[in-house]
């Protein structure tokens, strides 16, 4: 017989009614220790369990239609040696931008060098009378700004990129709506003044890499474009040379005058004044039903226990 079929066995086997009995005797300790178990989760999460904020911002896709996308066809052979992308499908620079947002290397160069490592790493609780906030003295002293952690190998004193990258997209929301071109992106921290920082950074930041890079890969094929204009003799090499030279003068105008050059934000960011979380009345009933499953199997036990020690013949 397996342990499954012995726990059944023993479940038939019990006096459902004794049971009820039991704990209609006991009904004031059982009353009385749940409403202290419930009291003492109430602090607890009251005292120790923070609230966190979340502030989201809706964008869409920045990134114009090529009209000269028929006439570049006519040319792919020349386009595609100046690094230009001719295809039918164009390149989904929304994905590539969630892609970016979410990297090592964004959160390195763009994100990491912006904020206290310790708002993301050491925070303790934020402090929302005189909107600071307070961080863990056992991971980070706020009075010599030195980080005083004790950990194991791999993790170090003081967090790593790697380790912080893994903390950061944890607070990192994004939900992209290929249908609608919609992005929906947030971020959740205890301080919803963070939160809210944290969100603007990630969308300039973002714009502001993707349209340097965007203007470098312009130029270069620029630079090819012009080169190559200086060799040709046939006019109908000419006429496609100086198309792609109109097409990418055309995109680094869009680059230079558009700082949006990759999302355009529908719905800024806010400082959120409601909490996201956590949901502390459902905590609440949640553990407390466990801490009252347990008080009831602990009665119950202990009543048998004593039935059975009366039970037993005196010397």
């Amino acid at each position: 017989m397996d342990k499954t079929e012995r726990f059944f066995n023993a479940l038939m086997k019990l006096d459902f009614l004794k049971i009820y009995n039991i704990l209609w005797i006991r009904k004031t300790l059982l009353i009385s220790s749940i409403l202290t178990v419930m009291t003492l989760l109430f602090l607890v999460l009251t005292l120790f369990v923070p609230n966190y904020y979340t502030s989201s911002a809706l964008l869409i896709s920045a990134d114009d239609t090529d009209s000269d996308m028929d006439l570049l066809q006519t040319y792919s052979g020349l386009a595609s040696l100046a690094g230009l992308s001719v295809g039918v499908d164009t390149k989904d620079k929304t994905s590539e931008a969630i892609e970016v947002i979410t990297s090592h290397d964004f959160f390195v160069n763009s994100i990491l060098t912006n904020i206290k490592l310790q708002d993301l790493m050491a925070l303790k609780r934020w402090d929302p009378i005189n909107n600071t906030t307070l961080y863990n003295p056992k991971d980070f002293d706020e009075k010599t700004g030195a980080w005083v952690r004790k950990v194991k190998f791999p993790k170090k004193v003081i967090p790593s990129s790697q380790e912080s990258h893994k903390e950061f997209l944890k607070t990192l929301d994004i939900n992209y709506d290929k249908k609608t071109g919609f992005v929906d992106i947030s971020i959740t921290h205890q301080s919803p003044f963070i939160a809210k920082g944290w969100l603007d950074l990630i969308i300039n930041e973002v714009n502001k890499t993707m349209r340097s890079d965007e203007r470098e890969k312009v130029n270069k094929a620029l630079d090819f474009l012009e080169r190559e204009s200086q060799k040709v003799q046939y006019s109908e090499i000419e006429e496609a040379i100086v198309t792609l030279q109109q097409k990418e003068m055309k995109s680094l105008m869009l680059i230079e005058v558009n700082e949006e050059y990759i999302f355009r934000v529908v719905s800024s960011p806010l400082v959120p004044e409601k909490k996201s979380g956590p949901n502390k009345p459902l905590f609440l009933i949640a553990i407390s039903l466990f801490f009252s499953i347990l008080i009831i199997i602990f009665i119950v036990l202990r009543e048998i226990y004593l039935d059975k020690l009366n039970d037993q013949p005196r010397l």
